[in-house]
């Protein structure tokens, strides 16, 4: 299914990219095996989920979380994310992006 773009995420909004398929030996981290790395943006109201929004990324750089971000999100959204590289000087870009350790097993977000 593809999003038309047009509904923007536009409160408090959590961004991660991690990766998805079945166990794979092969893949470690964000390297490629037969896992796919996808990026996932769960917009928050209150205690409840509003909205949500995933995509496969070929590789989690910076230019592919930018372009996830800016189709999705609106620049004056309150994002959080975890400290992964890819993020770093995006903050230009979206002046509420906060970057917060994500803590054993992602313990920081709910």
């Amino acid at each position: 299914m593809e999003s038309s773009k047009t509904n923007l995420m536009i409160s408090k909004v959590d961004v991660d990219e991690t990766c998805v398929g079945s166990q794979d030996d092969s893949s470690i981290d964000r390297k490629e095996g037969k896992k796919r790395i996808m990026v996932v943006a769960v917009e928050r109201k209150g205690k409840w989920v509003s909205k949500v929004y995933g995509k496969v990324i070929k590789i989690a750089s910076r230019k592919n979380l930018q372009n996830f971000i800016q189709e999705h999100i609106c620049n004056k959204a309150e994002i959080r994310t975890e400290g992964w590289k890819g993020y770093l000087g995006l903050e230009e870009e979206f002046c509420n992006l906060a970057k917060e350790k994500s803590g054993k097993k992602g313990e920081n977000f709910p």
